[in-house]
């Protein structure tokens, strides 16, 4: 049978009343009942003294009936959480309920930006929703990155790629190279890439470096040794061996008879110092910096093995000129051995000066000449004809600078010259005077004597410096005076009396 609530007992006429009472009847079994009224909607609770209280309905439809405890009515009011409800009278649209505990949850949001996402703020703090944005949707592999402040975005995707970023550092996926052994390469200021070049990805044989061929870097057939020492060179010990050369102080890397390298002072080939500097000096020195001793000398030697052996010599050229000096160990007399200068590649060829080993110097072609007159010149001066001696007969002329067909010397370089001569005129029959002279291109110089009339010969002798420029000219004049006619002769004879001499002196 179904209970449908509170319904007026009638009660009969009579007793305690003649009319039937309306509501609720209530009674505490001794006083009569008595009918508590109730309005339509109302929830009826029990009262104090078993009386019927009732509680109107709440304005909005859907609120509960709530109990507020044991010691008053329930009432019509928003279900706290303790009774399984929210706390709360209304909730924002769109926005998430956080627990909190007894009391009425949080409402979290909703936020404006499309794509923000719940985020815990960690354990004692309600979460929220992130600034950033994220995607709705994202493909498979696809890395998430922030392309804006606050924007995550997908990147493309690549296969057997690298993850790079850029000066600006957005990131990007490097597509992995098509050929094995490329290596990623920094770029300075652009994206990393792969080389072009391959690497190997195993190691070779043991003390084998890489080694570019042109085009990728490969592993050499030649190994290189694991240590080195301080200072150490290397060299090829070996067919593809490298190996290191015993050190040494002071010394130069040479090769012996076989071309293996070695450290030492004696070099024993021939060697060329060859540049080509504009306007600047090439230079070999030997310093000795020593200031303290007087054995602290400097030294340069050119040796040969001994007295069958060639020169000892230097050599100091241009394009068109060379000039040898040193010892000449071919001569052995009158001195062996001197001190050669010469004009060319060889000692003993066109010597220009020779200083013999005790002290004495010779210069074979320093211009030097001695000629005297072999026949008598008849009646060529006397009565003051200047007559020009032609000594036609040489007995040396070095560098052959004398003309002894015109009598006349010429000089070969600019210079100051010595000059000598004796002229003997004979068949002088009356007092004279016999004028003797050196005719110069730059200066000539005369000698005068006066004879009685007994002497049937006259003498002068000249003697005189001059100085000269190259190609001047000096011969001999002589006259004399005081003959009605030509009738002096010079004399000349095998034995000289009259002759030219000439020396350049400086």
């Amino acid at each position: 049978m179904s209970y449908e609530g509170p319904h007026p007992i009638p009660v009969k006429s009579g007793g305690s009343g003649s009319a039937s009472l309306t509501g609720v009847l209530t009674g505490n079994g001794t006083t009569p009942f008595t009918a508590s009224a109730v309005s339509q909607y109302n929830a009826l609770v029990g009262g104090a003294s078993n009386a019927i209280t009732s509680i109107a309905p709440s304005a909005t439809t859907g609120i509960a009936l709530v109990s507020q405890g044991a010691a008053a009515d329930p009432a019509f009011s928003t279900v706290v959480v303790a009774g399984g409800g929210t706390g709360a009278t209304t909730l924002t649209a769109h926005s998430v309920l956080i627990g909190n505990g007894t009391s009425a949850i949080v409402q979290v949001g909703p936020v404006v930006s499309t794509g923000a996402i719940l985020s815990s703020n960690g354990v004692g703090s309600d979460p929220g929703f992130t600034t950033a944005t994220y995607p709705l949707t994202s493909t498979i592999n696809q890395i998430l990155y922030s392309s804006a402040a606050n924007t995550i975005t997908g990147l493309s995707t690549a296969n057997n790629g690298l993850l790079v970023t850029s000066s600006a550092g957005v990131p990007s996926i490097l597509a992995g190279p098509g050929t094995t052994g490329n290596i990623l390469q920094s770029n300075a200021a652009a994206a990393p890439s792969f080389s072009t070049a391959t690497y190997p990805s195993v190691a070779t044989g043991t003390g084998t470096i890489l080694r570019a061929d042109g085009t990728n870097w490969v592993a050499t057939t030649a190994t290189y040794p694991a240590t080195t020492t301080v200072s150490e060179i290397l060299y090829s010990s070996a067919s593809n061996v490298v190996s290191g050369l015993t050190t040494a102080n002071n010394s130069v890397v040479l090769t012996g008879a076989t071309g293996v390298p070695s450290l030492g002072t004696s070099l024993i080939n021939d060697f060329t110092y060859t540049s080509s500097t504009a306007g600047g000096t090439r230079t070999l020195t030997v310093t000795n910096t020593d200031n303290t001793n007087t054995a602290s000398t400097a030294l340069i030697k050119a040796v040969t093995g001994g007295a069958s052996a060639g020169d000892g010599f230097y050599q100091a050229s241009t394009t068109t000129t060379v000039w040898s000096f040193g010892v000449d160990n071919s001569v052995t007399s009158p001195t062996a051995d001197p001190f050669v200068i010469a004009q060319g590649t060889a000692l003993g060829t066109n010597n220009v000066m020779s200083v013999a080993t005790s002290g004495e110097i010779n210069f074979p072609l320093q211009p030097a000449f001695l000629a005297y007159n072999s026949v008598t010149d008849t009646n060529v001066t006397g009565s003051g004809t200047s007559y020009q001696v032609i000594f036609d007969t040489e007995v040396f002329d070095q560098n052959g600078d004398y003309n002894n067909g015109t009598g006349v010397f010429t000089a070969p370089v600019t210079g100051r010259y010595q000059f000598n001569s004796n002229i003997l005129c004979i068949g002088l029959t009356i007092a004279q005077s016999f004028v003797a002279i050196a005719v110069a291109s730059n200066r000539s110089s005369d000698t005068i004597l006066g004879r009685g009339a007994s002497n049937v010969t006259s003498s002068a002798m000249i003697g005189i410096l001059i100085d000269m420029d190259a190609a001047d000219t000096v011969h001999i004049e002589v006259i004399v005076l005081g003959e009605a006619a030509d009738t002096a002769d010079v004399s000349g004879a095998a034995a000289p009396e009259t002759y030219f001499s000439g020396y350049l002196a400086c």
